[in-house]
């Protein structure tokens, strides 16, 4: 029964989904996990979590086994099974979050991050490039989308919008900074993204 990990702040729930509340009431009476503990019977005090939390969240929380155990308790990384976040696992979680829209990573895509990471190139390339593909850079549109109030024009053609579509398809100042590198400046087929 942890008294050190915070149900409001701290990222804590099992299962699927977000692992940290959210909530736009918090009930200042409760703030750690041993708050919602019965000592005396050693179960969860369900009417306190029924009533502080919505139904589906209660039911993860009621999942979780209680031990009668005073063990100290640690916030771990859950996504995979060596329970330590590094930069391989938040990858692969960024992977499978980027899946959740589609079924499974385009065989396209996922040949092409093989031969990337397989590649003889500098890693600061490599990593470049995985951003370009993910779509990570910091474009305007993309430090808009992360609520950062900044004006969203391509600071190259002062035209249009910046965003990494923009960049790799519609910016003449890219488009004549890849023909100068004697890379194309259009896509050789009509219905093929520039990322494939």
């Amino acid at each position: 029964m942890s008294k050190s990990v915070n149900i409001w702040n701290d990222p804590w729930l099992p299962g699927p989904g977000d692992d940290k509340l959210k909530s736009e009431v918090i009930n200042t009476s409760y703030t750690t996990i041993s708050d919602l503990v019965d000592i005396s019977t050693g179960s969860w005090k369900f009417g306190v979590i029924e009533d502080l939390f919505e139904e589906n969240i209660g039911v993860r929380i009621r999942s979780i086994p209680l031990s009668s155990l005073d063990i100290l308790e640690e916030l771990i990384w859950r996504h995979d099974g060596a329970e330590v976040n590094t930069s391989k696992s938040g990858y692969r979680l960024l992977l499978d979050e980027h899946d959740t829209g589609s079924a499974v990573i385009s065989d396209s895509l996922s040949r092409f991050y093989n031969m990337l990471w397989s590649t003889n190139l500098p890693a600061k390339i490599l990593v470049t490039m995985w951003w370009v593909v993910s779509n990570f850079l910091p474009t305007f549109a993309n430090l808009q989308l992360r609520q950062l109030n900044v004006r969203n024009i391509c600071p190259l053609c002062q035209h249009l919008n910046e965003s990494v579509e923009h960049l790799m398809t519609d910016c003449n100042f890219a488009m004549q900074l890849f023909n100068s590198l004697g890379l194309p400046d259009a896509l050789p087929f009509e219905d093929v993204s520039w990322k494939e």
